[in-house]
């Protein structure tokens, strides 16, 4: 197959971030496949000397073909300039639509929206399928998160995707729940295949380690992340069982140096905020703590999340503990791999990272649990296999 892919913030190798992308179309290529990625600057470093070079840039990594427009993203960007981003990106892509190469099928991913938007309107002018890979379902989760309100924006937002997904062969949703939502704005269950965000199980090899920190969260530290609970729940451990638990924050985020003052004011000494580090860095991280932290602000529409850190996790042996329920909580409870508490709930949040610290031998029990689960249903070869078995067939 030769599969155009619109993926406007891909991570590369060496860099931080969710490398999913590039894992996938990796396995893809090893099979014989020939994968064009189409993309902006944003996946190379500052110092890069590609950027010195006149956009848009033909490249070739590791059997991949690269197709690299002008403009950044980072998550610590205002409003804004987020917004001008995606519709930069899209009206770059818009206007190379007559040198793309021969391809057979689209498979856009999402978020943000504007990329599936082009990927519908792309697929349409070269008269070929189209493919959704939705790490998140927009606009539900800032409507979810009150960010959008009732009125003209969203109505035009949902009509502007709802054809998206009406146009759309098939439809990878990163979760069961984001596969609920897909399907609750009339898209036919025959067209949606759950395609969780998954791991490389082989990134993180177990072996017998004396964990250094208690807890470790790694990831983006933004408002939807809530990590401002996790800071809550440490001190309320602290001035109930009179023990501080050591954590490790490990990435950034444009709340980073308001997180940084309430654990000041909070006066938590093993506490520790690291700066963001690549994929490749993050199993290191991992064997040096004993239990992983999703934690998400307490919105609903937020469970359905499939970050990450929760397979990363997983795969690296260690219990989880969220601070939400959904479908990642279901996991949990069936595979005894980890707690999850109600959202919004500081005072059982606390209490399940107490718990579950002074427990030695259970946090060995279940991370050797949480490896199998991982093992199991999220290991990205299979996911990769899968994902190109229904494209082919449609």
């Amino acid at each position: 197959m030769r599969l155009l892919y619109l993926q406007q913030m891909l991570i590369l190798p060496g860099q931080a971030g969710n490398g999913r992308s590039w894992d996938l179309v990796q396995r893809w290529t090893a099979l014989g496949h020939h994968i064009t990625i189409v993309t902006s600057a944003s996946c190379l470093p500052p110092d890069h000397p590609w950027r010195r070079e006149s956009f848009p840039l033909h490249k070739t990594k590791d059997g991949v073909g690269l197709i690299i427009f002008a403009g950044d993203y980072q998550h610590q960007y205002s409003f804004p300039r987020r917004v001008w981003a995606f519709w930069r990106f899209y009206r770059q892509l818009w206007r190379y639509r007559k040198r793309f190469p021969s391809i057979d099928t689209i498979l856009a991913y999402s978020a943000p929206l504007s990329v599936i938007w082009a990927g519908k309107r792309l697929a349409e002018y070269l008269g070929k399928p189209l493919f959704l890979e939705l790490g998140d379902v927009w606009p539900e989760v800032p409507i979810g998160m009150g960010l959008i309100r009732p009125g003209w924006l969203r109505n035009w937002l949902h009509r502007k995707t709802d054809a998206v997904y009406r146009r759309a062969s098939g439809i990878f949703p990163f979760s069961d729940d984001m596969a609920r939502q897909v399907e609750a704005r009339g898209v036919a269950p025959k067209q949606i295949y759950v395609s969780y965000n998954g791991v490389d199980p082989a990134r993180f090899p177990r072996h017998a380690k004396t964990p250094t920190r208690k807890l470790i969260y790694t990831g983006t530290f933004g408002l939807a992340n809530g990590l401002s609970q996790l800071i809550e729940a440490l001190a309320w451990v602290r001035d109930t069982y009179g023990q501080e638990i050591s954590c490790d924050l490990v990435g950034s985020g444009n709340e980073e140096a308001l997180l940084k003052a309430l654990a000041q004011e909070k006066q938590l000494q093993q506490l520790k905020f690291l700066p963001a580090v690549s994929k490749e860095a993050i199993p290191a991280h991992l064997a040096g703590a004993q239990i992983g932290i999703s934690c998400f602000a307490p919105f609903p529409v937020l469970q359905t999340n499939s970050a990450t850190k929760f397979y990363e996790y997983l795969a690296a042996g260690l219990p989880v503990i969220l601070n939400y329920g959904g479908w990642q909580a279901g996991y949990l409870r069936s595979h005894d791999c980890g707690l999850a508490v109600p959202q919004g709930d500081i005072q059982a949040f606390g209490q399940a990272i107490y718990e579950l610290s002074q427990d030695e031998r259970r946090c060995a029990e279940m991370g050797t649990r949480a490896r199998q689960l991982a093992l199991a249903h999220f290991d990205r070869q299979k996911l990769a296999a899968e994902m190109m078995d229904k494209m082919k067939v449609n």
